[in-house]
Order: structure tokens, then sequence, then C-alpha cells
């Protein structure tokens, strides 16, 4: 049995758990997600047939462990999957009894002040696979927890077809930042660009919208493309003809810095083995 942590604040931790299952060709698993996705009316097409399971409405750290450790006795996981949070969103894996399952950390950049005020401790890892570099700071952190490291390219490699189209901004954030992206675009090229993005914003009545999911394979039909700088959305255009990164504030992640470094962040270090996975 596998199941693949992945709350968090948006669709992104449940795609990306999605392309790792996908990747490893790994047909039957169950992606624990944040409850508030349950509103969600893009999850489904997200996530890729797999079983959702719901994580519980509570702030509290011993609430959501015991809760998990109810769920781990029923599922049994030979194997866990942990999305970006290495001790669980508030610390809550750290309480959870793991003595019987292979855990597996997909990391990537982690703005590992903020969040090491959430947790108490680490749990140990029986593998690390890195698909971003971490900073400094989060690397020293997680000495001695990650197990064997291994490097993880969740890279897209697209190839660019005849422009038809001129700019278009792909973006699934709120109204204000896909407000600030159209603004952006227009101010690149003077036209009103089309806009990817799961929802209109009420302010854009005159813009061409679109709600395509995947995005990728329509983003190639445009000169000018504008986005946010996401993990997912980085590694998805970075490839792309002219892409243009507008990076964010999150808690939890570090948007500018992934916009600075550029591709170079996506480049693992000398010697670091590729991430293999098979179910024995």
């Amino acid at each position: 049995m596998i199941v693949y942590y992945a709350p968090g604040g948006g669709l992104g931790h449940v795609s990306r758990a999605v392309k790792v299952l996908t990747k490893f060709k790994i047909n039957n698993a169950t992606i624990l997600v944040s409850p508030h996705l349950k509103n969600s009316p893009y999850l489904d097409k997200v996530s890729g047939g797999y079983t959702i399971c719901f994580l519980p409405e509570t702030s509290s750290t011993e609430a959501l462990a015991s809760w998990l450790n109810l769920q781990f006795e029923r599922l049994l996981p030979e194997y866990l999957f942990v999305d970006s949070f290495p001790a669980g969103i508030l610390g809550e894996l750290s309480l959870v009894k793991l003595e019987n399952t292979r855990c597996i950390l997909i990391a990537r950049l982690l703005n590992w002040p903020v969040y090491v005020k959430r947790v108490t401790t680490l749990i140990h890892f029986w593998q690390t696979w890195f698909c971003e570099w971490p900073t400094a700071i989060q690397e020293t952190a997680m000495s001695g927890y990650t197990g064997e490291m291994a490097w993880l390219n969740l890279t897209v490699t697209n190839s660019n077809q005849a422009a038809q189209k001129n700019v278009v901004v792909c973006h699934s954030g709120s109204s204000s930042e896909i407000i600030q992206l159209v603004k952006y675009a227009q101010s690149l090229t003077g036209e009103l660009p089309d806009l990817i993005s799961p929802h209109l914003p009420s302010e854009l009545p005159a813009i061409h919208w679109r709600h395509i999911y995947p995005a990728t394979p329509e983003l190639l039909h445009y000169k000018v493309i504008v986005s946010g700088a996401g993990f997912n959305a980085f590694t998805e255009m970075m490839h792309c003809r002219n892409v243009h990164f507008v990076p964010f504030e999150r808690v939890l992640d570090l948007q500018s810095l992934r916009s600075q470094r550029g591709k170079q962040g996506l480049v693992p270090p000398a010697n670091l083995p590729v991430a293999q996975f098979s179910i024995e």
C-alpha cells in the first residue's frame, strides 16, 4: 500500500503527487489532501483517478496526528510519500507511528525560518528525492534526517510549435494576482492577453478566458507567456519560448528565489543519483 501525503494551500501539491506517482508507474495509491479542497470543482481533473482522502478540519497538531494514526492503522502503508514538508504541514508527522513504513520525502524549496516555527522535530526518511535544490539553511537542518538522497527531475521539456497567438496569462492563484499578471502582460505587449485560469475575475469581463487542464499544450501556441513562479508552473513552462515568471509571496514557498535562480536551481549537484523506485 502506498500513501502520498500532500496537504497544502492549493492544488499544486496534488498535481505534484500525481506527477510523481505517474512517473514511477504507481497505479494504486491514496493521496491525502487538505480539507478545503472538497470545495474545488477542479480536483477531479487534477487527481488523475487516484483515491483522494481528505484530512480533518482541525488546526490542532495533536488531533491531526491522532487521525493519521487511525488511518495508517487501517491502510497499513508500506511506503509513505511526503510532499514538501518534512514533518507535515503542522509538524503532525513527528507524532505519527511510522515504524513499519518507509518514508520518502519529495523535497523542494521551503521557507525554512517560517516552517521551523511550526515543528518540534523532523521525521527520519528512508529516502529524500530532491526535485529542486534547497537553501543552505534548509539543507543543514535536514542533515541527518534525509536517508539516501537522490534527484527527481519533474521538469517538462516542451517542443515549441509555430506561434499562432500573441500573449497569454496562465495562473491558478487569486483574482488580484491574475489581474496583476494581466497588467504585466499588457505592459510587455501593449495588448490584452488571453487568460487560462480556473476562474475569471469579475474585473476582466472583456478578456478571452478559458479553463484548460493541463494547460501546457495550449501554451506552446503563444509567442509570450506570463505566469506566477510556483514550482509546478516553473517546471512546466521553463522551456517554453519567451516565458515571464512573476513571483508572488507565499508563506512556505520561495518564489522570488526560484525566479532568480532560473534553470540553475533545477540542476542537481554532481554525483547525486537519479531517484528510482519499484514496489518490492
